[in-house]
């Protein structure tokens, strides 16, 4: 806090200069690149979560009680053998398409519809695959689809999520999770011994931005972006305990900055007690010092993000249409199991106005950046 306040006030001396970004004195504060690692770690599982959202409602609304009770209504077509609970089956000869209008929303941009295209198995079995679907999401504000879906279970047993479209906010977004998955007993969920690799991807009219992340024993974290002027590289590795967003923590880890105006900066942090704390003897800290950003290609360009959703129809006819009343006890039951847990609002290092005043003070009244 001492720190933090000295800058914000523009009076620190070159200790705490040297402390804000990343703290070198052990056991003192790991400075704001520990506070960074904090939060990557929560947003890397927070999107392995966010990536099976689609495929959790697709397990969970399809049941005969929901269809009986009248939380879903099919408005059009036959049901796979007469039942509901087969309507994302693989079938056997042609792709099925089944328009879902979803109902009684209040958040998310309100009512939809939804298509989802379930490849029939001779598909598959031409394209190395055990399942795949893609669905589009339309809405009433435009004439194409804003996001589209893609689900591929390879049979090599990976199973690959692809989201990609553009957020109500502007720009293009892409986002790919890659990963083996488990049987919990009554859903599927990636497996947490085997290797999960996510790479995200976004612009906008001024600023651009990508990452890779792969999760196993380690997170280990690249992030390139450009923000108007300013280009920054990170490489970071973590250690972390737990499986999921219920139960992540993050243990330990070392951080490696560059920006295109010079300011780098490196550490390692490790909690203890009740904070993240300096921790230059950390063994993950030569991992990263050695790491070499003009030996990575993938921090060579940030490549345009060009998406093509003109194939997917939102005027579609479906084999199959249904409608769902969100609304609905049942369906809110489903909604909170499929969105029950989320970090996507998890900016606690930048959540003061002291930390942020700190920010912006900072290249005005510290002499010179840490290393």
């Amino acid at each position: 806090e001492g720190v933090v306040d000295a800058i914000a006030s523009g009076n620190p001396d070159q200790i705490q200069c040297g402390d804000f970004f990343a703290g070198q004195r052990d056991g003192q504060s790991g400075g704001m690149g520990a506070c960074h690692m904090a939060e990557g770690v929560g947003y890397a599982f927070n999107d392995l979560l966010r990536s099976q959202t689609t495929l959790c409602y697709m397990q969970r609304f399809p049941k005969k009680k929901n269809l009986k009770a009248g939380a879903a209504t099919l408005i059009s077509g036959d049901l796979p053998s007469g039942n509901i609970e087969k309507l994302f089956v693989t079938p056997s000869d042609q792709a099925r398409v089944v328009k879902v209008n979803i109902t009684g929303l209040d958040n998310a941009g309100g009512d939809g519809r939804i298509f989802i295209r379930v490849s029939s198995a001779a598909e598959n079995s031409a394209n190395g695959n055990q399942y795949e679907a893609k669905i589009w999401h339309c809405d009433e504000v435009r004439e194409g689809p804003r996001e589209l879906n893609h689900l591929e279970a390879s049979d090599d047993g990976v199973f690959t999520i692809e989201n990609f479209g553009e957020p109500p906010n502007g720009g293009t977004f892409r986002s790919i999770v890659s990963g083996n998955l488990v049987s919990t007993g009554t859903a599927l969920a990636w497996n947490p011994k085997k290797s999960r690799n996510i790479s995200n991807s976004f612009q906008n009219s001024s600023d651009r931005f990508k990452a890779e992340i792969q999760i196993q024993n380690q997170i280990i974290s690249k992030t390139f972006d450009r923000f108007r002027d300013r280009t920054n590289k990170h490489y970071t590795i973590a250690t972390y305990s737990g499986s999921d967003v219920t139960n992540v923590r993050f243990l330990s880890g070392a951080y490696k900055g560059q920006a295109n105006d010079g300011f780098n900066f490196s550490g390692a942090t490790e909690y203890r007690d009740s904070f993240y704390a300096s921790a230059p003897q950390n063994s993950l800290r030569d991992s990263v010092v050695d790491f070499d950003f003009a030996e990575d290609a993938f921090f060579d360009s940030l490549e345009d993000l060009s998406l093509d959703l003109s194939g997917y129809d939102c005027s579609a006819v479906p084999d199959i249409e249904i409608t769902l009343d969100m609304t609905h006890a049942l369906l809110q039951k489903v909604q909170s199991k499929c969105e029950a847990s989320d970090f996507g609002n998890m900016h606690f290092c930048h959540e003061t106005t002291e930390i942020r005043s700190a920010e912006q003070n900072f290249k005005a009244v510290c002499q010179a950046p840490p290393n």
